[in-house]
């Protein structure tokens, strides 16, 4: 692919309040359908996906693809990382009805609520939860609150609580990654959700003590 690779510029006005601009035409707005993608995706366990890669058609075909291809087993995640403008009711619902859990964060759900057209209020968070797993038969939702906490969520209603530790934070990149990974991997290997998101919070607040996208995880951590 002769595109560039994806950058987000970054303005910052009179208040101090950060403006992001996500350029567009970049490599990951052109993933077109090779070969390959048949053996890559033939015996995956799990595929992890979001809006924000969908905002251009060829990359939303090739997710299509893969989602269309993967095993009838493997677990199908929908992270759904609203950013700006790149999302609306199409893509999301569409996710949505092939997704087995949904992860999303405290503002992306009064925009996904919005979208749908939810019927319940937003203050009752368990029962916008009920709503979005009876909906669209989700197996879980994750919903995270930054610093706050974080919650999981079955067709039973509360799974897990876990108040986000404090830590003293170097950055926050990957940190919401690594969460996603960790509760997907530990639940593959069969794990209770409860342990799941339990160590998916650990692996997260450690991340955010180290600086930069990728670092080794001390031995024993997962």
């Amino acid at each position: 692919n002769s595109l560039p690779t994806s950058r987000v510029l970054v303005t910052v006005n009179a208040e101090g309040i950060p403006q992001y601009e996500i350029v567009e035409n970049v490599a990951w707005d052109d993933i077109k359908y090779a070969e390959n993608l048949n053996g890559l995706v033939s015996d995956a366990s799990a595929v992890c996906w979001g809006s924000l890669a969908q905002r251009s058609s060829t990359t939303r075909s090739t997710i299509a693809f893969i989602l269309e291809n993967v095993p009838e087993a493997c677990l199908k995640v929908f992270d759904i990382n609203i950013r700006q403008h790149y999302y609306d009711r199409v893509v999301v619902e569409d996710s949505l009805l092939k997704a087995d859990i949904l992860k999303l964060n405290e503002d992306e759900l009064p925009l996904v609520a919005g979208l749908l057209e939810l019927n319940s209020e937003l203050s009752d968070v368990a029962a916008v939860m009920s709503e979005l797993i009876q909906k669209y038969s989700l197996d879980y939702v994750v919903y995270t609150c930054g610093a706050d906490f974080s919650e999981v969520y079955d067709s039973a209603g509360l799974v897990s609580h876990v108040n986000t530790p404090s830590v003293k934070v170097a950055d926050t990149v990957g940190a919401g990654d690594s969460f996603t990974a960790t509760f997907i991997t530990l639940l593959l290997r069969g794990v209770s959700p409860a342990e799941c998101h339990a160590k998916a919070v650990e692996v997260s607040a450690y991340v955010c003590t180290q600086a930069g996208a990728v670092n080794p995880l001390p031995e024993g951590l997962l």
